[in-house]
């Protein structure tokens, strides 16, 4: 439907004419605002992926992980006293708890 919708403000555009961007956005489903916005040809910027705090302690957490007997909160703790460093506290270790970790399969989801 976003195509129709491109190729209707391609269309008016072409032939100078100024379009009722609410009865557009009514056809389409979408917000007056966004048809405005696709109309002047801006376009959202695409977001920074931000470093995560736990980047700089990867290998170290697989190597305290595989250890056994070793828990994720026990890492957690390790790494935040190990190397005096105040992490967010809900998140543990939120990539690793949703794998099942296998040290040599785990590299593949490491960023």
């Amino acid at each position: 439907m976003e195509v129709n919708l491109l190729g209707s403000l391609t269309i008016l555009k072409s032939m100078n004419i100024k379009p009722n961007f609410s009865l557009l956005g009514r056809q389409f489903g979408k917000d007056r605002h966004t048809i405005k916005k696709m109309y002047e040809g801006k376009v959202k910027k695409e977001r920074k992926k931000k470093k995560s705090e736990l980047d700089d302690y990867v290998e170290e957490i697989i190597r305290v992980l595989s250890i056994p007997g070793s828990s994720i909160k026990g890492a957690y703790w390790y790494i935040q006293n190990e190397y005096n460093v105040k992490l967010i506290k809900s998140i543990y270790f939120l990539p690793i708890k949703t794998v099942n970790f296998d040290p040599p399969f785990y590299s593949q989801f490491i960023k």
